[in-house]
């Protein structure tokens, strides 16, 4: 009886090892929050000889390069980080982190506590949560940290701790190499050490950083704290930092109220919004969008961030020592995708110039041909309202070849349209109301209203309208939401059309 047991205890417990290890690889290979995630996190655990740990969402993967910090300091960085993360997360990936690689210094971005909502954004846990190993303790407590707090439904709980509930349908994965490979997530070398740029072009106005102060919500002030608390008990060296970005005044308030924070409970912290001109960042070149730069932003960035931590912090230059050879190898096989970013970004920039300067040529042309020849452009919206109609033109007329171009039919007694990107938002005949949003992603957008009765054109709060136009055309610059032309045109006569300005 006593050997019957034992062997039944032994046979128990050996299913159960299988049927885990099962059930750990099964949710490996189904996952489906994207790889890049996973090749961060995965990345980093392999690795013993960070210094420097960057701590934050996009703010650390668009921003910081830690190949070029290696090259110009040699300092061992890495961003442990995933895109959509909130600030409430960042105390459990320092956790997590240290399991692997205990660092020098945790650099921890502020910039995510103004976005931080009681609305529970699924991506901003999933990204990191499903790259960790399903049965890791930080990933149950960072799960922890960021639902309970929120607004959450008992459904989607079990989901967040039990990931394969969600993904269990991914059958596509099964014919995916890059999801087999985390099947073996110790393989896992990451290159770029959690660094991807974005390599776009948006144009700003500059911008100063005022010194209101702003009052924290609970969830905010709740976040700081525990990642202050954390900090005071691990006794481990960090530094906040805030990124450039395109701010509001509420933004700069709540931003300043926790610098002050940080500040009172003894820890360093550095708002590169203030220190852009030492940066050099250039707000016609150097962002991608209002919450990130691009990689001409990120070099600056970079260079600036490490000479900071290079004469503030007792960070070892590993330069010359053989022994950290590899990241003289792993930079000079990312020079090339560098090389490729710059001349990406190079041609974007070069590219919203033209645009930049497309209100100048327009507001220089007199002659109608001339200047709707310019206008239709993929980063313009051209909006087209005329009360009346031309009728029986003659195909030499310039009148006829706009009205085709923009398949105004002369059938109809009056139009409006809203064209963008070569295609219509809106068009009507007959009937002189109109609505659309129009912007870029990432852009405020304006919105767009012409009243029925009386054609009077509205962008965003500013009236646009000119008075006494049949036909009025109005181009909006969508790169910098802007409108860089109006005009109100006239047909005279078979052969003539004159156009005129507000």
């Amino acid at each position: 009886m006593n050997k019957n047991a034992l062997k039944n205890t032994v046979s128990c417990a050996l299913f159960l090892v299988i049927l885990f290890n099962l059930f750990c690889n099964i949710t490996w290979l189904f996952r489906g929050n994207g790889t890049e995630a996973r090749e961060d996190i995965q990345g980093f655990k392999n690795r013993n000889d960070i210094d420097v740990v960057m701590l934050g969402g996009s703010t650390a993967l668009r921003y910081y390069n830690p190949l070029q910090a290696w090259k110009e300091k040699g300092i061992t960085a890495y961003n442990y980080a995933t895109s959509w993360g909130k600030f409430d997360l960042l105390k459990d990936y320092i956790e997590d982190s240290r399991k692997t690689n205990e660092a020098q210094l945790y650099v921890v971005n502020v910039r995510t506590i103004a976005l931080l909502t009681p609305e529970l954004h699924e991506q901003s846990l999933r990204n990191w949560s499903d790259s960790l190993d399903p049965t890791s303790l930080v990933r149950v407590q960072g799960i922890n940290d960021f639902v309970f707090p929120r607004e959450w439904d008992y459904d989607s709980l079990p989901s967040f701790y039990f990931d394969i509930i969600k993904y269990h349908s991914n059958r596509e994965a099964l014919a995916s190499e890059s999801q087999w490979s985390f099947l073996d997530p110790g393989t896992i070398q990451n290159l770029d050490k959690g660094f991807a740029p974005y390599t776009e072009n948006r144009l700003y106005n500059k911008l100063q950083w005022g010194d209101q102060r702003g009052k924290l919500s609970d969830l905010q002030n709740s976040a700081l704290q525990k990642m202050l608390d954390y900090c005071d008990r691990e006794k481990i060296h960090v530094l906040f930092v805030c990124c450039p970005f395109i701010y509001s005044d509420e933004d700069t308030g709540v931003i300043n109220t926790c610098g002050d924070i940080i500040s009172q409970r003894g820890y360093a912290y550095l708002n590169c919004n203030e220190h852009v001109d030492e940066m050099g960042i250039d707000y016609l070149t150097d962002f991608n969008d209002s919450n990130h730069v691009n990689y001409n932003g990120a070099v600056k960035y970079t260079r600036y961030l490490t000479e900071y931590m290079a004469s503030h912090f007792d960070l070892t230059d590993h330069r010359g020592d053989p022994e950290y050879s590899q990241w003289d190898e792993d930079y000079e096989a990312f020079l090339p995708t560098m090389k490729k970013y710059e001349t990406t970004v190079a041609a974007r920039v070069k590219e919203k110039t033209r645009i930049r300067d497309l209100e100048k040529t327009l507001k220089e042309e007199t002659d109608f041909y001339g200047w709707y020849s310019k206008i239709r452009d993929k980063y313009t919206t051209v909006i087209i309202r005329m009360k009346k109609i031309p009728k029986n033109l003659p195909s030499d007329n310039v009148m006829f070849h706009f009205m085709k171009e923009y398949s105004i039919s002369p059938t109809g007694d009056s139009y409006v349209g809203i064209w963008t990107n070569k295609k219509a938002v809106v068009s009507k005949y007959n009937d002189l109301s109109a609505y659309a949003e129009i912007g870029s992603f990432m852009a405020q957008r304006e919105k767009v209203s012409i009243l029925a009765e009386t054609g009077d054109i509205h962008i965003g709060e500013a009236d646009y309208t000119i008075p006494n136009a049949d036909i009025q055309i109005i181009v909006f610059n969508r790169t910098y939401n802007k409108v860089i032309d109006s005009i109100a045109v006239t047909v005279k006569g078979e052969h003539s059309v004159v156009m005129r300005r507000k």
